[in-house]
């Protein structure tokens, strides 16, 4: 992919339109991308990785953030890229949801997202999803993997370069997706887990079985039994016990169950005697009994006769009594018909007096409605202009409002600057400590640097002997032999000193260059507030600032204030305007509605007076004709007569029911004593007192065998209960145990948890065979960049068998043939090192991503902590990274590479109009 235009409009810092011809910069080569810190550098990466993919390049950027906070309200925003993918020409042109000014109504309005494509034929594809789908089918990347092959960030692969094993894998999964055997690893540990509680969990049901089984204290097999439940006994051995167990068990219970057969045989023969024997005694007692009842009964008779005879002479006076209580019920109705004209007189006498109050109460309800709607009509008139006092002071009130957010705006960037100039503060204290500190071991270093190199003359004069060649001069004589001095440095301490120069050399270089982008970035600030200060407030002492901007929000705060009750006041006026528009139709209604309801309750009055009259009259002859004054005391009579009449006939059928239940009795009577004697009649000899004694025996030899067979019957379902649990448990634990021993292994193996081997996991091996080929990759530009002395290698072995290896890195020095760790390398040795890394790393994803082709790369920063010599070798690296028909963009401010490089793209940035930039060949 090469880029061949770039339109940006509204971009970034980009406040107007911007168009870059990247062709005038040739087919190969380096170029520049310069300018002043937050000019807009990286911004030119943003709008080609947003073209393509939707997204800008950076995590820490949104597509909802990218309209410029300089253009005006008719700019739109929208990057428009025409690049070229393996000779053919497309264009791209992508615009992010922003604010707008609305094209009709005043105000603003939303822009939604939009994309089109253009392919070499003219076809045109305009909907975002699809947009997408064919930008990574031409490319055949996605936005992630451009940007890891087409941006190279020092910082972020310098990360990669002293990362961690463990940081390794992190980073290696992102981009080389190997998340899936991560998922592997998981899920074989969480499975081999499972698995392992599983078995936990069958053997410990088997065990609650065995513990379960049960046997006779004198059983033979209570000793084996013992041993099962103390877990001595094999699961095979236990089954086979208990069948032995429910062997003898069953030969057992089938013996109880014949002994109870025949007891019970014997106890029915003994109960039927006893049955017999105690019949035959309570006949006789029986008989006795029936003879002194009959003779009571035969006397009872007599009497009921004569009670009979009574009641039948007293049945004519009932009659009497019933006719009298029928004349009187026949007058009940009109005790209701009285009582009832007596209750609709009543009622209408209340009716009339309710009618007369309402009349009073609608005439007063009329007058009042009638003076309502007049004072109504009178306050519409008053409140006519409220909607234009409310319009007015509501258009003063936003006027003031937008001068107060400009201002109070204001103040929080002054804050904001305040802050940024603190922390450039502590930034420049920190340097000033680092750089101190670098200082001071570095003049300690070359101190005892020199102790040593003095040193070594005594070192040397130690190994000459009398009459041998000295191997510096050759003499066979040593007339003034050099002595050693007393605690010269040594060789490893000198090592030692001279890496925390290093260590120190860079944090200093990094605090540098901290102290220096804020500075920039503190100072910009300053500008672009002081012009906004002299925009709103005009020329202000800048100490003054923030006094004039509370003085000015205090009065612009009253003033709104004030307005706002006019607003309010006004808006108070219109709400009782509406009020009273919608009252008024309904007060008219309501004057309607009682001049109705007054002549309503006029018509009843007159209607209820004349049904009073006649209802009066009728009552009167009611009262005249009855013989009671209630219905209740005539109800009472006829009742008293009733029950009179009732009890004398009730009593003549008492007495009827009374004698006919006697003979009966008497009946029943002659019937059980023949049956008596039939039974007395019978010759039996029982002596019951011996069959009860051997009844007795019987019961308690049955309830001793019951017993034995409940005991029995309880021990064969335990037991059989137990033998069928534990060969299903038995089956079940020897499939998982099984299972678990090689899901384990296979998860030892994956995980890197194999004992006495390196903790490598299978993701991890899966990433070495990449990082090897990256490790590959990057020492071809490592050994330029660094004459040949330094090669980046993977550390084979691991420090020990506990912590996951395979990913460290190391370096091995030519110079002095060491391999030391990359955390060792000086900063501007780092440098190099992750630039090569991440160089290698491009190398690897283009070449995985299916033989992409790339025609353009950017690197970004990084170059102010090289020196020359450093330098020079970087940019041989990119060069030959830039050949063969490939454009290099770096993106850099280092004055040193304006004057190497003559293709150039300048960044300018305005103090409130935004970036420019423009490109110089």
């Amino acid at each position: 992919m090469r880029p061949l235009q770039l339109k940006m409009s509204a971009f970034g810092p980009y406040a107007g339109v911007t168009e870059l011809d990247f062709t005038q910069l040739g087919t190969e080569g380096l170029y520049l991308i310069t300018g002043d810190t937050g000019a807009g550098k990286t911004t030119l990466f943003d709008a080609i990785t947003y073209a393509l993919f939707g997204t800008p390049s950076g995590d820490n950027r949104d597509g909802s953030m990218l309209r410029s906070k300089y253009a005006d309200d008719t700019t739109p925003t929208a990057v428009t890229l025409t690049f070229s993918y393996k000779e053919k020409i497309y264009t791209i042109t992508r615009n992010p949801d922003y604010e707008r000014e609305a094209k009709r109504g005043g105000g603003t309005t939303t822009q939604k997202a939009g994309a089109q494509l253009t392919y070499p034929d003219g076809n045109v594809v305009t909907k975002i999803k699809e947009v997408d789908t064919a930008v990574k089918e031409i490319l055949g990347i996605d936005c992630e993997q451009f940007r890891q092959i087409a941006m190279i960030a020092q910082g972020a692969f310098l990360k990669l370069l002293l990362a961690s094993t463990q940081e390794r894998i992190h980073i290696f999964r992102h981009i080389f997706k190997t998340a899936s055997f991560q998922t592997l690893q998981m899920r074989l540990s969480q499975q081999t887990k499972d698995l392992k509680d599983t078995c936990a969990l069958l053997g410990n049901s088997i065990k609650q079985y065995v513990i379960g089984i049960v046997c006779e204290q004198d059983s033979v097999h209570s000793i084996g039994v013992q041993k099962a439940k103390n877990g001595e006994l094999t699961t095979a051995d236990t089954l086979v016990l208990l069948q032995k167990l429910l062997d003898d068990d069953l030969a057992l219970q089938e013996k109880t169950e014949q002994q109870r057969t025949v007891l019970q045989q014997e106890a029915d023969q003994v109960k039927a005697r006893i049955a017999k024997a105690t019949d035959r005694l309570r006949a006789k007692e029986d008989l006795a009994q029936n003879q002194a009842e009959t003779v009571k009964q035969q006397e009872e008779q007599i009497r009921l006769t004569e009670q009979l005879v009574q009641e039948k002479e007293k049945l004519p006076q009932s009659k009497k009594l019933a006719d009298q209580a029928a004349v009187l019920k026949a007058l009940l109705p009109d005790y209701d018909e009285r009582n009832h004209k007596q209750t609709l007189w009543e009622n209408n006498q209340k009716i009339m007096a309710q009618g007369q109050q309402a009349t009073v109460n609608l005439q007063n309800n009329i007058s009042q409605t009638e003076a309502e709607i007049a004072a109504f009509m009178q306050e519409l008139k008053a409140l006519a202009t409220a909607g234009e006092e409310k319009l007015q002071a509501q258009a003063e009130k936003t006027k003031i409002d937008e001068k107060i957010d400009k201002l109070q705006a204001l103040n929080h960037r002054l804050n904001d600057l305040t802050r940024a100039e603190a922390e450039y503060r502590q930034a420049l204290t920190d340097y000033h400590q680092k750089y101190a500190l670098s200082e001071q071991l570095e003049t300690e270093y070359k101190r005892q640097n020199q102790q040593y190199l003095d040193a070594q003359a005594g070192i040397l004069a130690d190994t000459l002997q009398k009459n041998s060649p000295c191997p510096v001069c050759g003499s066979t004589q040593h007339p003034r032999v050099a002595t050693k001095p007393q605690n010269a440095p040594t060789k490893e301490g000198l090592e030692g000193l001279l890496a925390k120069v290093e260590q120190a050399t860079q944090a200093a270089n990094q605090a540098r260059t901290t102290a220096g982008t804020r500075k920039g970035s503190w100072e910009q600030n300053k500008q672009t507030v002081l012009a906004d200060v002299t925009l709103l407030l005009g020329d202000l002492p800048f100490d003054n600032v923030k006094d004039v901007i509370a003085t000015h929000c205090q009065q612009l705060n009253e003033t709104a204030r004030q307005l706002q009750q006019a607003v309010d006041l006004a808006q108070s006026k219109i709400n009782r305007k509406v009020t009273i528009e919608a009252e008024l139709p309904k007060k008219q209604e309501s004057l309607a509605s009682l001049s109705q309801q007054l002549t309503t309750v006029t018509d009843t009055l007159k209607a209820k007076t004349a049904e009073n009259k006649m209802l009066s009259e009728r009552i009167a002859e009611l009262t005249a004709k009855l013989p009671f004054d209630t219905a209740e005391r005539a109800q009472a009579e006829i009742k008293g007569l009733t029950e009179k009449a009732d009890s004398l006939t009730k009593a003549c059928e008492q007495a009827t029911q009374a004698l006919a239940e006697c003979n009966q009795r008497l009946a029943s009577l002659a019937a059980a004593k023949e049956e008596i004697q039939k039974l007395l009649g019978e010759d039996l000899q029982v002596d019951l007192e011996q069959e009860t004694q051997k009844q007795t025996d019987l019961e308690e030899r049955q309830k001793q065998l019951d017993q034995k067979a409940k005991e029995i019957h309880n021990r064969i379902q335990i037991n059989r209960t137990a033998q069928q649990n534990i060969e299903a448990k038995a089956d079940e634990l020897v499939a998982v145990e099984t299972k678990y021993a090689w899901v384990k292994e296979l998860s030892d193996t994956a995980n890197g948890d194999l004992n006495g081997k390196d903790k490598v996991m299978l993701e991890t091996y899966i990433q070495m065979h990449y990082f090897d080929r990256i490790i590959h990759r990057a020492n071809t530009r490592l050994r330029v960049m660094t004459n040949g002395q330094y090669d980046l290698i993977r550390r084979k072995e691991a420090l020990n068998n506990r912590s996951k290896s395979g990913l460290e890195l190391d370096v091995i020095d030519h110079y002095n043939g060491s391999c030391r760790s990359v955390q060792s390398l000086s900063g501007g040795e780092s440098f190099k090192a992750s630039l090569a890394l991440a160089l290698g790393l491009a190398d690897e994803i283009q070449s995985s991503a299916g033989g992409i082709q790339l025609d353009t790369m950017f690197v970004d920063e990084g170059f102010g902590s090289l020196d020359a010599n450093s330098l020079a070798t970087a940019m041989q690296a990119l060069t030959s990274l830039a050949q063969g028909n490939r454009l290099v963009g770096i993106i850099s401010h280092v004055e040193e590479l304006k004057q190497r490089i003559d293709k150039q793209i300048l960044i300018t940035k305005d103090r409130t109009g935004g970036s420019k930039a423009k490109i110089v060949v």
